[in-house]
């Protein structure tokens, strides 16, 4: 089953999507990808505080 992201709440302002080593315009292809890691990062980490996963569950990832 495909993830539809557009059913997940828009990233808070502010959040960090071009990697430190990126140079130039952040646009297109990469900047979709890197918004899809962002959304699908704090969804997991919501999902883990939801659960109250140990810290240890989350080192073996």
């Amino acid at each position: 089953m495909n993830v539809n992201f557009g059913l997940f709440p828009p990233l808070e302002p502010g959040t960090k999507l071009r990697p430190d080593d990126f140079e130039g315009r952040f646009r297109g292809k990469d900047k979709s990808i890197a918004k899809k890691k962002a959304m699908s990062a704090r969804a997991l980490a919501d999902c883990r505080a939801w659960l109250g996963a140990s810290p240890r569950a989350e080192a073996a990832e």
